[in-house]
């Protein structure tokens, strides 16, 4: 927990009885934290006062550890997850996700006989996961392609009829369409030409 959200619970805690008639819009505008935030603060100091929890345990806030251990997947249930996924069921033609074994799963008759509760999508893909069922993805190798040297490759760019006047000269460059001509590799640089004059 960081001091501005520790000072900012203790600010709402000392104006609380200064000012018993602010709104929560108030108490918001004055800490500089929204309405939401002031109306769950106001409400756990509260309560907590009633309950007689220390004014410091409070400010600390609330942990986010798990309260409970996870519960552990029965044995039956993976068995019978993995001979689902094996074993395509009623004649299925291919090979069933989570949420078809999931289904699979509601209509055995094993798991309410034993008291076994149905598990979620997301458990059964650990399941399969786990046991080898889902294959790793590898990781692409990346191949760096070397850098061409300067003025080694080139490319153009094809136009429509257009006028392109260089810089610093009165003479109209004028450019027919034509086929596109494209280099092994795309640039983003550009290099200007300057226009030949013939006699």
């Amino acid at each position: 927990m960081t001091l501005s959200y520790y000072a900012a619970r203790a600010n709402l805690s000392a104006l609380l009885p200064r000012h018993p008639d602010w709104s929560h819009a108030q108490f918001a505008a004055a800490l500089g934290y929204s309405t939401a935030w002031v109306k769950k603060w106001h409400k756990r100091l509260r309560e907590e006062q009633a309950a007689g929890v220390p004014l410091e345990q409070t400010l600390q806030g609330h942990s986010r550890a798990r309260k409970h251990l996870p519960t552990k997947t029965h044995p039956l249930v993976v068995e019978q997850i993995l001979a689902i996924r094996d074993q395509p069921p009623e004649g299925l033609r291919r090979v069933p996700g989570q949420e078809a074994i999931r289904y699979y799963l509601q209509r055995n008759p094993a798991l309410p006989f034993f008291q076994l509760p149905v598990p979620s999508c997301k458990t059964i893909y650990r399941v399969l996961k786990r046991h080898q069922r889902i294959p790793e993805r590898g990781k692409p190798l990346h191949q760096p392609l070397e850098r061409p040297k300067p003025m080694s490759v080139w490319q153009l760019d094809h136009h429509r009829h257009r006028h392109l006047r260089a810089p610093g000269c009165p003479c109209a460059l004028r450019f027919q369409r034509r086929n596109r001509v494209a280099s092994p590799r795309q640039h983003v640089s550009q290099v200007w030409l300057p226009p030949v004059h013939h006699a």
